[in-house]
């Protein structure tokens, strides 16, 4: 069966599904989980959606979702992005799920069963945005942004999206915060490198601009080696029982491309330590030190700051 046909079933099938079953979410009842690709978002989402049957808003801005940001934005979505007329009614409609197409509905069942609690937007492109985010939508849960150390981030981009060369675009350069200068970016020469440098740049609000706590942030690393004392405190999940997600916790996820997954969660973080020897990390720690960023170490594994929620 060609794609075009598939295609063609599948929105049929979304078309008879919403002819008899009506969403009526608030845009107060949205949750969100926001971070850059390869952080684990996946398999959080996975773990909510398992414990609470929630509805997924997968990926709204990925180039197959819906396009309403003019022109479309193939990377990052920045503020500056979004200065545009309806934007915020658009965006409320996808978020509750008003608006859709069959790439923003792969993850829920075409039969739902029972009461879903809360729709569940899943992103890792507006994450940069996550102040205006949470400025123009006030939710009942403050949105999740997750967060992985950069080198083990910037490793799965480059492996799983063959990201190969060392060009930083016009884009992301206009895109660093306004307090560093551009003079001072070190040269950029390897993959590697511009792969960290642009985790600083699309990182830097979760991590630098959350002073008035509008956004919790999660440690990839803390839901790896301690899930039981962080999923808890995640807010959408303080009314549901966890045990069945925990006892399951330690499965891939869908993302899992290249099936790297390994069962000892300790080895899972290390594997990288390993690989990159100490003048890279270095290197490395240099950019990270430009941005401020103190939350990771080049030279460690796990965050500096291990609280299991911010």
């Amino acid at each position: 069966m060609n794609k075009q046909l598939k295609d063609f079933i599948k929105r049929t099938r979304l078309h008879l599904k919403f002819l008899f079953y009506k969403r009526n979410y608030s845009p107060e009842s949205v949750v969100f989980i926001l971070c850059d690709t390869r952080s684990g978002s996946t398999w959080l989402m996975e773990t909510i959606q398992k414990a609470t049957g929630c509805e997924i808003i997968w990926e709204p801005f990925h180039s197959t979702g819906i396009n309403v940001i003019k022109p479309r934005i193939q990377s990052r979505v920045f503020p500056d992005h979004l200065n545009q007329p309806g934007i915020i009614k658009e965006f409320e409609a996808i978020f509750t799920g008003k608006k859709y197409n069959i790439w923003t509905e792969k993850m829920n069942p075409i039969i739902p069963k029972g009461r879903r609690p809360f729709p569940l937007v899943k992103s890792v492109r507006i994450h940069p945005s996550l102040d205006w985010l949470s400025a123009n939508f006030p939710t009942n849960h403050p949105p999740i942004f997750l967060v992985r150390h950069p080198i083990p981030t910037s490793l799965s981009k480059i492996k799983n999206f063959d990201l190969t060369d060392n060009i930083i675009s016009e884009e992301t350069q206009n895109h660093i915060p306004p307090h560093i200068s551009k003079d001072s970016i070190p040269k950029i020469s390897t993959a590697l490198e511009k792969q960290v440098l642009y985790w600083c740049i699309h990182n830097y609000t979760g991590l630098k601009r959350n002073t008035e706590k509008k956004w919790i942030t999660v440690f990839y690393e803390d839901m790896v080696l301690n899930p039981e004392q962080v999923l808890p405190k995640i807010p959408c999940l303080r009314d549901f029982d966890l045990e069945k997600v925990l006892s399951d916790i330690n499965k891939p996820s869908k993302s899992d491309f290249s099936g790297s997954y390994t069962k000892n969660n300790e080895d899972q973080l290390r594997r990288w330590e390993r690989a990159i020897d100490d003048e890279t990390k270095g290197k490395l720690q240099k950019i990270l030190d430009l941005f401020d960023i103190d939350e990771y170490s080049c030279f460690d594994v796990l965050p500096i700051k291990q609280d299991a929620i911010h």
